[in-house]
């Protein structure tokens, strides 16, 4: 066996350990993969519990999007700021395109 096939090994086997556990019911203590598990997503509406059951609601949220402000003191008066944790230039010198 060459080192390629030796990688794809451990590779799969890495990642069918990765699925079983994601997919496995862990509180029956049971390595297998459940077909009646439902995934819940709130297109259309939220989803609200009612006598134990999930039912969806007819009436579909709202979220109003506001960006974070950040205020510092420039010249003794108090102005909102962009923080920015890296520079493009500091990008680009990472990954080793510029000195």
């Amino acid at each position: 066996m060459g080192l390629v096939e030796v990688t794809a090994g451990c590779l799969g086997l890495i990642l069918f350990i990765i699925f079983m556990a994601a997919y496995s019911d862990t509180m029956q203590k049971e390595l297998k993969v459940e077909k009646s598990r439902k995934i819940f997503t709130s297109k259309g509406g939220p989803y609200v519990r009612k006598d134990g059951k999930l039912e969806k609601s007819a009436k579909e949220l709202t979220r109003p999007e506001t960006k974070p402000v950040f205020f510092m003191d420039i010249n003794g008066k108090r102005e909102a700021v962009d923080i920015r944790f890296t520079t493009f230039y500091r990008m680009l010198r990472a990954f080793g395109f510029t000195e």
